[in-house]
Parts: structure tokens; C-alpha cells; sequence
């Protein structure tokens, strides 16, 4: 059973109505739809990479205050362009940090990997 479909099934049973658990499910989807057509114009993924998004937006339990975990991951080979596709994707969401802000600093998130 999906999360959501859970939470409704729990809100059916007790007969509640969770709001802030809605509202967080609505902004995490309403920030999936902008990553990915900021992502979508510039053609930054490939047949052997992606862009990962993780945390409380991945989770749909995104707040005013969540920050975007992401990482560009390689499935293959790496080259050259790796590098420069992950800084890109950086550049990207540092134009639009009100709305995406940047990761926790620790390294874990916010780069590329293989």
C-alpha cells in the first residue's frame, strides 16, 4: 500500500482529517513538477544517469523548511561531462534556492556519484 493510500485508509477508520499531512504530500509534488521541468529543458540525464532526490520531499513529507537532498548518480563509465552536468544541475538550483535550498553541507548530498 502506497503512503498515501495509508494515510487515507488511517483517516477513513478514525474519521479524521489530517491537514498538514496533506499540505506536505501537496508541496513535495508541487516541487517534484518544478525539478523536473527546470530538469526537462536542459536534457542533464542519460540512458546511464539520473538525478536522485531524497529526504522529505522524496518521502512527500516536505515542509516550509525541508532543503532538497539530491545527487546525480552514473551507472557506468564515468567521463569528463559527469563533473560538468553535476555542477550544472548545482547552478540550477542555486537560481531557485528560495525554493530549493541547498543540502546539508556534510558531502552527502548535492554532487555526483558512481
Amino acid at each position: 500500500m502506497l503512503k498515501n493510500d495509508f494515510i487515507k485508509t488511517l483517516e477513513q477508520k478514525f474519521d479524521a482529517n489530517w491537514l498538514n499531512i496533506q499540505s506536505a504530500e501537496l508541496r513535495a509534488d508541487e516541487k517534484i513538477n518544478k525539478l523536473e521541468l527546470i530538469f526537462e529543458k536542459e536534457s542533464l540525464t542519460s540512458l546511464d544517469t539520473s538525478i536522485i532526490v531524497f529526504g522529505s520531499i522524496a518521502r512527500k513529507e516536505c515542509t516550509s523548511g525541508s532543503d532538497l537532498d539530491w545527487s546525480f548518480i552514473v551507472d557506468g563509465q564515468a567521463n569528463s561531462k559527469h563533473k560538468q552536468i553535476s555542477k550544472r544541475i548545482g547552478e540550477l538550483l542555486e537560481k531557485n534556492k528560495t525554493e530549493f535550498p541547498n543540502p546539508n553541507p556534510t558531502g552527502h548530498f548535492g554532487g555526483y556519484g558512481f
